[in-house]
């Protein structure tokens, strides 16, 4: 009976955290509607990669690149919507978000992948890691936001590296 109550108390409080978040959207959309409908295009199209990628299935590459691909459609079509072009739209980091869905698959299938034991042996791996970070830092340092954005630009199709191996 007790286990019973806990699971209706964790339900209850999802619920009542479902609902305030559902009550903020609501109010901040009325005041930035097409920021919040970018967010939505953002969670509609990363949902999906999540789960193939949790699911770890062939699928998930093709998808990957689709998304690569189309965004820069998807982008015009909501600025045509909008009635003006946005610079400095969220449909920008689409790709790279769903690109980063990767990871889901790479941690649960560590075990299985060669990348880590190669990486460990090699010794030019952690150079080019090292370059890496430190360009990223001077980025981020001199650039701020387009220092991250490149970041990304970087490293979300590097991940395939270690999905493959």
């Amino acid at each position: 009976m007790r286990i019973h109550l806990i699971q209706w108390r964790n339900h209850l409080v999802l619920f009542v955290a479902a609902v305030l978040l559902a009550a903020v959207i609501g109010l901040f959309t009325q005041s930035n509607p097409m920021f919040m409908l970018q967010i939505g295009i953002l969670i509609a199209v990363f949902i999906p990669a999540a789960v193939l990628s949790l699911r770890d299935h062939a699928a998930l590459i093709p998808y990957i690149v689709g998304c690569w691909v189309f965004s820069a459609e998807l982008r015009r079509i909501i600025d045509w919507a909008q009635g003006e072009y946005n610079q400095l739209s969220l449909i920008l980091i689409l790709p790279h978000i769903v690109t980063f869905s990767l990871i889901f698959s790479i941690m649960k299938n560590r075990e299985n992948r060669s990348f880590a034991e190669e990486f460990k042996t090699n010794k030019f791996y952690p150079f080019i890691v090292g370059a890496y970070v430190y360009a990223a830092f001077v980025g981020l340092i001199l650039n701020k936001t387009a220092g991250i954005y490149d970041m990304m630009g970087y490293l979300a199709p590097a991940l395939i590296v270690p999905y493959f191996f």
